[in-house]
């Protein structure tokens, strides 16, 4: 049984999505901020912050979680989706899974994502060596790939 929770809440897991950004992605992570004069304040107002570049879903299985990452650009562009496992994680094709995989990530890429909410019907694309070891096919859903990477 799949079960979907929100996991803004948790202060633990976005520290832990942004160690993956700047790890794997490449990417900034906002950090903590001293107190600035008034004028400052007024021009950080407009800044991002993490909830707003962040979104962060999490899935039960009976065999552990997983974690659902959507990345927002300026207008709440998408400007990115990544599955995180156990094992490995599925990206969106923003992310180039070969250069990842030469790198000893174990990565699927998936695509037709019909949105976040339904992340795991999501189609496999291209699946390197690591994540075909572990049975992660193309053409198989999100949902499938998961649980081979479990």
């Amino acid at each position: 049984m799949l079960k979907s929770e929100n996991s803004d809440r948790n202060s633990h897991t976005r520290r832990e999505f942004g160690a993956l950004l700047a790890a794997g992605a490449g990417l900034a992570v906002l950090g903590e901020r001293t107190e600035a004069a008034p004028a400052e304040r007024a021009q950080q107002s407009a800044e991002p912050t993490v909830s707003s570049l962040v979104e962060i879903k999490e899935f039960s299985f009976p065999q552990g979680k997983a974690l659902a990452m959507k990345i927002n650009g300026a207008d709440d562009e998408t400007l990115g989706y990544v599955v995180r496992c156990p094992k490995g994680a599925l990206v969106c094709m923003n992310f180039d899974v070969k250069f990842m995989a030469s790198k000893g990530k174990t990565v699927a890429q998936i695509w037709a994502i019909p949105g976040f909410d339904r992340i795991l019907d999501a189609v496999v694309k291209e699946v390197p060596e690591a994540a075909a070891k572990l049975g992660v096919r193309p053409a198989m859903t999100a949902k499938e790939a998961v649980l081979k990477l479990m």
